[in-house]
Protein backbone atom coordinates (compact mmCIF):
# COMPACT_ATOMS: atom_id res chain seq x y z
CA UNK A 1 0.00 0.00 0.00
CA UNK A 2 1.23 3.24 -0.93
CA UNK A 3 5.36 1.37 -1.39
CA UNK A 4 5.05 1.45 2.47
CA UNK A 5 6.77 -1.61 4.52
CA UNK A 6 5.35 -2.65 7.91
CA UNK A 7 8.48 -1.26 9.49
CA UNK A 8 7.46 1.81 7.93
CA UNK A 9 4.37 1.92 9.10
CA UNK A 10 5.08 1.07 12.38
CA UNK A 11 7.31 4.16 12.91
CA UNK A 12 4.65 6.06 11.19
CA UNK A 13 2.07 4.93 14.09
CA UNK A 14 4.67 5.24 16.88
CA UNK A 15 5.14 8.57 15.58
CA UNK A 16 1.59 9.67 15.72
CA UNK A 17 1.38 8.26 18.70
CA UNK A 18 3.67 10.75 20.55
CA UNK A 19 2.69 13.39 18.42
CA UNK A 20 -1.35 13.40 19.10
CA UNK A 21 -1.50 11.05 22.33
CA UNK A 22 -3.26 7.64 22.29
CA UNK A 23 -6.21 9.68 23.16
CA UNK A 24 -6.59 11.70 20.07
CA UNK A 25 -4.95 9.12 17.35
CA UNK A 26 -8.18 7.38 16.97
CA UNK A 27 -10.02 10.92 15.24
CA UNK A 28 -6.81 11.92 13.59
CA UNK A 29 -6.86 8.58 11.98
CA UNK A 30 -10.12 9.28 10.82
CA UNK A 31 -9.64 12.68 10.02
CA UNK A 32 -7.26 11.14 7.46
CA UNK A 33 -9.09 8.36 6.36
CA UNK A 34 -12.20 11.27 5.26
CA UNK A 35 -9.22 13.48 3.92
CA UNK A 36 -7.68 10.53 1.45
CA UNK A 37 -11.48 9.06 0.52
CA UNK A 38 -12.18 12.69 -0.46
CA UNK A 39 -8.98 12.49 -2.61
CA UNK A 40 -9.29 9.79 -4.07
CA UNK A 41 -12.99 10.62 -5.26
CA UNK A 42 -11.62 13.83 -6.44
CA UNK A 43 -9.48 12.00 -8.31
CA UNK A 44 -11.53 9.73 -9.68
CA UNK A 45 -14.18 12.44 -10.82
CA UNK A 46 -10.79 14.30 -12.47
CA UNK A 47 -9.75 10.98 -14.72
CA UNK A 48 -13.89 10.62 -15.69
CA UNK A 49 -13.84 13.98 -17.00
CA UNK A 50 -10.76 14.23 -18.80
CA UNK A 51 -11.82 10.51 -20.48
CA UNK A 52 -15.30 11.79 -21.21
CA UNK A 53 -13.50 14.63 -22.85
CA UNK A 54 -10.67 12.62 -24.75
CA UNK A 55 -14.04 9.99 -25.94
CA UNK A 56 -15.83 13.43 -27.04
CA UNK A 57 -12.76 14.28 -28.82
CA UNK A 58 -12.08 11.37 -30.46
CA UNK A 59 -15.81 11.22 -31.95
CA UNK A 60 -15.29 14.98 -33.48
CA UNK A 61 -11.90 13.64 -34.98
CA UNK A 62 -13.13 10.70 -36.33
CA UNK A 63 -16.63 12.67 -37.51
CA UNK A 64 -14.84 15.40 -39.74
CA UNK A 65 -11.86 12.69 -40.82
CA UNK A 66 -14.48 10.38 -42.75
CA UNK A 67 -14.47 10.85 -46.25
CA UNK A 68 -17.56 12.79 -47.60
CA UNK A 69 -19.97 10.81 -50.19
CA UNK A 70 -18.82 11.64 -53.34
CA UNK A 71 -20.36 14.14 -55.00
CA UNK A 72 -22.94 13.16 -58.44
CA UNK A 73 -21.05 13.35 -61.18
CA UNK A 74 -22.19 17.22 -63.48
CA UNK A 75 -25.27 16.71 -65.65
CA UNK A 76 -24.11 15.94 -69.08
CA UNK A 77 -24.52 18.72 -71.40
CA UNK A 78 -27.44 18.56 -74.04
CA UNK A 79 -25.84 17.35 -77.38
CA UNK A 80 -24.66 20.39 -79.90
CA UNK A 81 -26.78 20.68 -82.59
CA UNK A 82 -25.48 19.91 -85.90
CA UNK A 83 -24.07 22.83 -87.60
CA UNK A 84 -26.65 23.57 -90.47
CA UNK A 85 -25.96 26.08 -93.33
CA UNK A 86 -28.57 29.24 -93.74
CA UNK A 87 -30.28 27.42 -96.56
CA UNK A 88 -30.62 24.31 -94.67
CA UNK A 89 -32.17 26.38 -91.51
CA UNK A 90 -34.89 28.01 -93.76
CA UNK A 91 -35.59 24.30 -95.34
CA UNK A 92 -36.04 23.38 -92.07
CA UNK A 93 -37.69 26.54 -90.24
CA UNK A 94 -41.43 26.26 -89.96
CA UNK A 95 -43.54 28.46 -92.36
CA UNK A 96 -44.73 31.52 -91.39
CA UNK A 97 -48.45 32.71 -90.97
CA UNK A 98 -49.69 34.19 -93.14
CA UNK A 99 -50.23 38.18 -92.50
CA UNK A 100 -54.10 39.24 -91.36
CA UNK A 101 -54.91 41.91 -93.05
CA UNK A 102 -55.29 45.13 -91.35
CA UNK A 103 -58.97 46.52 -90.94
CA UNK A 104 -59.64 49.97 -92.53
CA UNK A 105 -60.08 52.82 -90.17
CA UNK A 106 -63.91 53.44 -89.60
CA UNK A 107 -64.35 57.21 -89.38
Amino acid sequence: MFGISGGELLVIGVVGVVIFGPSQLPEVARTVGRVARQAFRMRDDLMRQVHDAMRQLDQEVEMTSRPKPAAKPPAEPPPEKPDISPEESEAAAPPEAPAKPEPADQI
